[in-house]
């Protein structure tokens, strides 16, 4: 069973990952398809919702085992963030006209990766540069080192592949640019990190978010919208994650302190509330009301 209230389109689509390989949304059926490498074995993976739960479809290249069936339905839980309680932040947007529809549909459970790692080197695919650039390089990850499963469909490729291949490699064949030392690094610490491989291992709230935002800015690429961006896809919403698209769509000219002051009324939950009003301008929903109507009246 999903929490009440959910709604599964909106769960999907309320971030731009469903756009990027091995994910594929098919509108027509309501069903979020992808390949996962599961221990050494790929899944081909089809998702619904009947209204009630969520139901997953699998394929493996060999039984499963209960162990792993179990393993594989607490990795799917967790890329729809089903355990993660958002009365608190609700009842913030239940208090702001503009943020009531968040509170009556559900909204704010932002579809992450089955690791952790492949959230993370996604968001280095993000940075300066246009959601194509982005899609192309997640793409052309998937097709070179990504292995297929039973009906051919490739998965997300794993850290211990990505850490084989030089610096020039990831230049010239995913032509991810300036990102070369952050995805050679990033692969080679998920190598041998099995927080960034096995969300099981990783308590989204574990950690004093301070610490953590150091931490990730440490690393090669994760500048700050990088590491607010990685920490929003960890559970933790305190950082609004600001970029150039974030700020020519909310911002319009006014400074980063004015958005800070918009949406400290939502303390921990700023970062997520930001993020309902920014998926509003490509979310084509009936019941969001549309990006013009902001008026606090």
């Amino acid at each position: 069973m999903t929490p009440r209230p959910f709604d599964w389109n909106l769960a999907v689509r309320g971030h731009g990952w469903y756009q990027l390989a091995p994910f594929e949304w098919d509108a027509e059926s309501q069903s979020l398809h992808f390949a996962m490498t599961h221990d050494s074995d790929v899944l081909e993976v089809r998702i619904q919702h009947d209204g009630e739960a969520i139901l997953a479809s699998i394929e493996s290249h060999a039984a499963l085992p209960r162990a792993s069936v179990l393993r594989i339905r607490s990795r799917i839980q967790r890329m729809f963030r089903l355990d993660e309680d958002l009365t608190p932040f609700w009842r913030a947007c239940a208090k702001t006209p503009r943020m009531r529809w968040v509170a009556k549909i559900g909204a704010g459970r932002i579809l992450r990766s089955p690791t952790i790692f492949e959230d993370q080197l996604k968001i280095l695919f993000t940075t300066n540069c246009t959601w194509t650039n982005t899609q192309n390089m997640s793409r052309a990850l998937v097709l070179a080192l990504g292995k297929p499963s039973p009906t051919g469909r490739r998965a997300f490729p794993t850290a211990s592949a990505c850490a084989r291949k030089p610096p020039d490699w990831w230049r010239e064949h995913v032509r991810v640019g300036y990102r070369v030392p952050g995805c050679v690094d990033l692969s080679r610490r998920a190598k041998r990190d099995d927080v960034l491989l096995d969300p099981s291992a990783h308590t989204d709230t574990r950690g004093d978010v301070g610490v953590l935002r150091r931490v990730l800015q440490e690393r090669p690429g994760f500048g700050p919208y990088a590491a607010g961006q990685a920490l929003r896809l960890l559970g933790r919403y305190d950082d609004l994650a600001l970029d150039a698209a974030v700020r020519s769509h909310l911002g319009r000219g006014r400074s980063d302190a004015a958005l800070r002051s918009d949406y400290a009324p939502f303390d921990a939950f700023a970062g997520l509330a930001l993020w309902m009003d920014f998926s509003r301008y490509w979310l084509d929903h009936p019941k969001i009301p549309p990006p013009a109507a902001r008026s606090e009246k």
